[in-house]
This record gives structure tokens, C-alpha cells and sequence, in this order.
């Protein structure tokens, strides 16, 4: 008998948290604009800090912290290429690894 009760609980609490999940991703869907489930009655409320970013653990943050690791090993060698050959039309101004940006007339401030 108390095998039989351990399944009951145990499939009891699978059942549960697989409703928890499908509600919390039918509400989500009623408040995004693009899935076919949208319903414009239903205003989400962000804080300052939640607003223009993505859901916490979703796959939108993950590809967004990856595309934040690699922009920098893929296009640097790209861009460096670029900045020097501004640098040698006279279009840019740097010494050697650092760039600088001109703020006000005779300022240069690194970037």
C-alpha cells in the first residue's frame, strides 16, 4: 500500500506542475504579440529593470548572451581591418591598438 500511495503522490505532483507550466504558457502567449493566442485586452507589466529584456532561462536569453560572447572574436578582425584602412586615408585618427573619437574641436577621448 505504500508503494501505490508513492506513485499516486508522485504522479499527482507530474500532473500538477505540467498544468502549472501549461497555464503559465497559455498566459504568456495571450500577452505576445506575435502567437495566434494574442489578446490586446490583456497589457503585460514590466518593472524598469525586466523592460526590453528577455524572460529569464528562456532561449531568447540564451542566444542573446551567446551573440554577446562571439560579436566580439567574429567581428573584431573585420572591423579592425576597416579602422585601419580609414586610419590610412586619413579618415580616423588612432596610435597604434588605441581608437579615439573626437568629442569637441582638439579632444580626443578613447573609446
Amino acid at each position: 500500500m505504500k508503494r501505490g500511495n508513492y506513485r499516486s503522490s508522485s504522479l499527482t505532483d507530474l500532473i500538477s506542475a505540467f498544468d502549472t507550466k501549461a497555464n503559465s504558457h497559455t498566459a504568456l502567449q495571450k500577452v505576445t504579440a506575435f502567437s495566434g493566442q494574442f489578446d490586446k485586452n490583456i497589457k503585460p507589466t514590466f518593472s524598469k529593470e525586466e523592460y526590453g529584456k528577455p524572460i529569464p532561462g528562456s532561449m531568447t536569453e540564451f542566444r542573446g548572451a551567446e551573440a554577446q560572447a562571439r560579436i566580439y572574436t567574429v567581428i573584431s578582425d573585420k572591423l579592425v581591418g576597416i579602422l585601419l584602412r580609414t586610419r590610412k586615408h586619413h579618415l580616423t585618427f588612432f596610435e597604434g591598438e588605441v581608437l579615439f573619437q573626437v568629442r569637441k574641436k582638439d579632444t580626443y577621448l578613447p573609446i
